[in-house]
């Protein structure tokens, strides 16, 4: 292959992970495995397959082989539900019954091991700046992590972490709890600390949650149970796949204006063509094309615009995974040589050894609770020094207003002098003479307003708007008043 194109990496209930052309469907490559558990299927930029079969452990493929990695030993605590890398490829969370596992894909040191969930963790998802984990469980539960937390308990700025803090206090950033039931997917919309939360559950809804303030902005009650959403990177298109075969749209363009919303079926707002509940949906790089497997063993390619299908591609099995990537002309050379750094697993970390960690957490740097990785004795110091600064800044401010208006003051101040500027436009002077005019206002002198201008002299005129020209002259009882900067 010598071009950028789409492939579809997609697994079934039989063996082998299959590669298959997005535009034509034809196979591509195949990687030799097991049968691979739903929500278990990821690729770690271009240059690894990580996928989990029934048991504890998760298998490696670089992308251009089809045999796996022996020399890589992956293995967790416990029979895997699912995982989830991390965008970046920096990190891994994996569900183990009721627990969230947190692993430094680069060194293999397991960063800590939480549970929240009653129940067992049916999906694993990572916000696309990779700074959040968001776990759904069988018992209905949605817990959005923050990786920071997740890896020390009081977290920090991008920088040296110990392991001697304990990691047993991390609490999820937020617990929805508005589903009933099993949460049967969730995928998280682009937007940094803005991102939007879309969740489907078999209790026959699918909720919107803002996860910069936790709230939930919609509920969509459907006929039958959604099985699996995904969104467009604008957020326009919502897709949520059914245990009817169908695969339904609504336009976030004009959403419902009621928080709780019963969808109405119609032929322009559902792609009819699977005869079996829909497993997994993916959109290709350009988002014109939705890719949807099925337990009626088949692949469907749809044009989104007219909602045709356009191809079906046959599995021979239930399809359990679907991932849309774009591949180039490495994908099939064997001279090519990964980039990234896999280790073995860490099978558990003591709190009493200690040691450094260093971590990347992207958050951090938009967050302005975090703390700094200095000692208390330099913070300390640091906010000395800010203060003292800001004090310096601000008589130099002070300093300057004054001499500016001191020379303003020996210009004459009616008609004898045209071109002579009154005031200078400084928005701080601004402000303070505004509230200058406020309080003769309020002291009940009768006074006029004259708007400055800097090339003419001030004229009497009719009163203005204080907040709307805040650059004005008093005229107390028909005498022109000199603003000095403290009336």
């Amino acid at each position: 292959m010598n071009t950028i194109t789409d492939a579809i990496f997609a697994t079934n209930t039989i063996n082998n992970i299959r590669v298959l052309d997005l535009k034509c469907g034809t196979e591509l490559m195949h990687y030799n495995s097991g049968v691979i558990k739903p929500k278990c299927l990821n690729i770690m930029q271009n240059d690894y397959v990580l996928a989990a079969e029934e048991g504890p452990l998760i298998y490696a493929w670089p992308i251009n082989s089809s045999e796996k990695l022996q020399s890589i030993r992956m293995l967790c605590p416990g029979k895997i539900g699912c995982f989830s890398l991390s965008p970046d490829g920096l990190y891994i969370a994996v569900s183990v019954d009721n627990k969230l596992l947190l692993w430094q894909m680069s060194t293999g040191k397991l960063l800590n091991t939480v549970s929240a969930h009653y129940q067992p963790i049916s999906v694993v998802r990572w916000t696309q700046e990779s700074s959040d984990i968001v776990t759904g469980g069988e018992d209905g539960l949605i817990c959005v992590w923050r990786l920071s937390q997740l890896a020390i308990a009081n977290y920090m700025y991008l920088g040296i972490v110990s392991s001697e803090f304990s990691k047993s206090q991390a609490t999820p950033r937020y617990t929805f709890s508005d589903h009933s039931i099993k949460i049967t997917d969730l995928y998280v919309g682009f937007g940094e600390l803005k991102a939007r939360l879309f969740t489907a559950s078999d209790d026959k809804t699918c909720k919107i949650y803002d996860l910069e303030s936790g709230s939930q902005l919609l509920s969509i009650v459907f006929e039958t149970r959604p099985t699996s959403v995904i969104v467009d990177i604008p957020e326009n298109n919502f897709f949520i796949g059914t245990a009817d075969g169908s695969i339904k749209l609504i336009s976030l363009l004009d959403p419902p204006r009621n928080l709780d919303h019963h969808f109405e079926e119609n032929r322009n707002s559902v792609f009819a063509g699977h005869t079996k509940p829909i497993t997994c949906m993916a959109l290709s790089t350009d988002e014109s094309t939705l890719v949807s497997g099925s337990k009626d063993e088949t692949i469907k390619l749809w044009y989104v615009t007219s909602r045709q299908c356009l191809r079906t591609i046959s599995m021979r099995a239930v399809v359990t995974n679907i991932i849309v990537k774009s591949i180039s002309k490495t994908f099939n050379s064997h001279e090519y040589q990964s980039k990234c750094v896999l280790k073995d697993f860490q099978k558990s970390y003591d709190q009493n050894t200690p040691e450094t960690t260093e971590l990347y957490c992207p958050n951090d740097l938009f967050s302005s609770s975090s703390a700094s990785s200095d000692s208390e004795d330099e913070v300390t110091a640091l906010r000395e020094k800010v203060t003292m600064l800001t004090q310096l800044n601000e008589e130099l401010f002070n300093f300057a207003r004054g001499k500016t208006v001191e020379k303003n003051d020996s210009s004459p101040v009616g008609n004898e002098q045209k071109n002579a500027p009154w005031c200078p436009h400084s928005r701080a002077m601004e402000k303070d003479f505004a509230q200058a005019a406020k309080k003769l206002a309020n002291e009940g002198s009768p006074i006029k307003l004259a708007k400055i201008d800097s090339t003419k002299a001030p004229t009497l005129e009719d009163e203005y708007d204080i907040d709307l020209y805040p650059t004005l002259k008093f005229f107390k009882d028909g005498q022109a008043t000199k603003y000095k900067g403290n009336l």
